[in-house]
C-alpha cells in the first residue's frame, strides 16, 4: 500500500485517500488495515480486477448505507409490560 493511497484507485490510474474504516474491505480486527494490501502488487498489476473491486466496494458501502438508514427510520420497539 502506498501510505494514505487506496491501490485499487491507484490500480486504475487515480490517486484518492484510503477509505480507512469506511470502506467494506477494511480489518478492524486484524490490526486496522486494508484485507487488500497483502495483494498490492497484484491489483496494481490487474486493473480489471481492482475495478471489479471498485464497483464491489461501491455496492457493499451502498447495501450498508441503506441498512443503516432503515434502522434509523424504525420506531425504537415498545416495551411488553408498562414499567412500574
Amino acid at each position: 500500500m502506498t501510505a494514505g493511497l487506496c491501490t485499487l484507485e491507484l490500480a486504475v490510474g487515480r490517486e484518492e485517500g484510503c477509505p480507512g474504516y469506511r470502506c467494506p474491505f477494511w480489518d478492524s480486527a486484524d490490526g486496522a488495515a486494508c484485507v487488500l494490501g497483502r495483494i498490492d502488487d497484484t491489483l496494481l498489476a490487474a486493473p480489471a480486477l481492482a475495478r471489479h473491486l471498485l464497483e464491489l466496494r461501491t455496492a457493499l458501502v451502498g447495501v450498508r448505507r441503506a441498512y443503516e438508514e432503515d434502522a434509523a427510520r424504525r420506531p425504537l420497539s415498545a416495551p411488553t409490560e408498562p414499567c412500574p
